[in-house]
């Protein structure tokens, strides 16, 4: 572990191995992928962190988006990036040089699109497949400076998780005729490759294998004395973070989505606040005390086309604000879809920035800030009132009779 902190650099011991699994690495080839697994701590804090998920800037207006975000100042704040920027390295390098420019510090874990190695316009040179572009990635943010380690900014510990999706994490009943993933249905299955001997895409051995590039639990648990403590992944640690499959275009996507490895180092760790990404569905829900946010930025189409179950916004907005419905019926702020000036979300502020700066609405105290407001989002709100029902597989009159093909999640 390195510990950063005004005027020494002191390099300690490695901790044990995590308390509630084995660490295994299972295979050899992709070993050197946990080589940057290092810790730091800075006795300086930000001002803010903000969160965000899911830029695909392969598309145009994305890119723009970003450059746009990239051009304003927050030189004292924290910005998280959730997964999927881009599977192309110059795409990704260029969006994650232009965020650190702006921000104080940017955090940063990998999604499944930045490990696809089959696509037409991928130029990550060097890699062979999948977990070796992640190691390339990696030495490519330690390059521009982005963090993707768990690390500790003053009163704030933020720790990357990185996680992949495992079959057996959907435990809910299957819509009939509907099916299994596979390379016709789940990008992943067809634009990722594994070295030789590797575990197959899908199975519990392939999404242990990720969590083992994390660092050992003790040595994270060490770091978030008392601190606020934000951790963030791609994928959903749990099923309650996804509508049941008869509300979903695919029904397979459950089974493409989450880690059981994940939810058991986030339960571990406490976090006040679980950022996620991955399913494109705007999400503030607490679940055994913990808040999982998704704050994705998705593509344009998806945007224009599904932007009640998409944006996040707080419970203060003026009326006037409102006047907009989605396809249900619903109210939602009045804004332009392309512009998506909901994101990225402030998710903590420090007390100092509280005092000088009083935002108004329900802030919640922590340890030494505060986390932002509810947000409101269709998904989220819809189970805070309503139980979830996975055994009615009768579909909902938006996906009955539709064939469309799934998202490139």
């Amino acid at each position: 572990m390195v510990v950063i902190g005004t005027r020494s650099l002191v390099i300690l011991r490695a901790a044990r191995p995590s308390p509630f699994r084995q660490r295994t690495l299972i295979h050899s080839s992709a070993a050197a992928c946990s080589c940057l697994n290092t810790c730091a701590i800075s006795e300086q804090g930000p001002r803010r962190v903000l969160a965000v998920s899911d830029l695909h800037v392969d598309h145009p207006e994305n890119f723009k988006w970003t450059n746009k975000l990239a051009a304003t100042d927050h030189r004292h704040d924290v910005l998280i990036v959730a997964g999927d920027i881009s599977h192309n390295q110059e795409k990704l390098s260029q969006t994650l040089q232009g965020l650190t420019k702006a921000f104080w510090k940017v955090f940063f874990v990998v999604g499944n699109h930045e490990l696809w190695t089959r696509a037409k316009d991928d130029s990550m040179v060097g890699a062979e497949h999948s977990p070796q572009k992640m190691q390339l990635i990696h030495s490519l943010c330690a390059d521009l400076g982005v963090l993707t380690k768990p690390t500790r900014l003053g009163p704030v510990l933020i720790c990357p998780l990185i996680s992949w999706h495992h079959q057996s994490f959907d435990r809910e009943p299957d819509i009939p005729g509907v099916p299994r993933p596979s390379p016709l249905f789940v990008s992943d299955y067809r634009a990722c490759t594994w070295p030789e001997g590797f575990p197959g895409i899908g199975t519990e051995e392939l999404a242990q294998w990720f969590d083992a590039q994390n660092e050992p639990a003790e040595q994270i648990l060490d770091m978030s004395h008392d601190a606020d403590v934000i951790s963030f992944s791609h994928f959903l640690p749990l099923q309650a973070l996804l509508p049941e499959k008869r509300n979903l275009f695919y029904s397979g996507l459950a089974k493409a989505v989450g880690s059981d490895f994940l939810a058991r180092r986030i339960a571990e760790l406490q976090p006040s606040i679980h950022l996620f990404g991955h399913t494109h569905f705007g999400w503030d829900a607490t679940l055994d005390g913990i808040r999982y946010i998704q704050a994705p930025l998705c593509t344009p189409r998806e945007r224009l086309g599904r932007l009640g179950s998409i944006i996040l916004h707080h419970a203060d907005i003026p009326p006037s604000r409102m006047t907009r419905t989605d396809g249900a019926g619903h109210a939602i702020p009045d804004t332009d879809p392309l512009a998506a000036d909901w994101l990225p979300v402030t998710i903590w502020r420090s007390k100092q920035d509280m005092s000088s700066y009083p935002p108004g609405g329900d802030w919640q105290a922590l340890k030494h800030g505060c986390m932002c407001p509810p947000l409101h989002a269709r998904w989220s709100d819809y189970f805070q009132t309503e139980p979830r029902r996975p055994d009615d597989l009768t579909l909902a009159p938006w996906v009955k009779g539709v064939r469309r093909q799934p998202p490139a999640t």
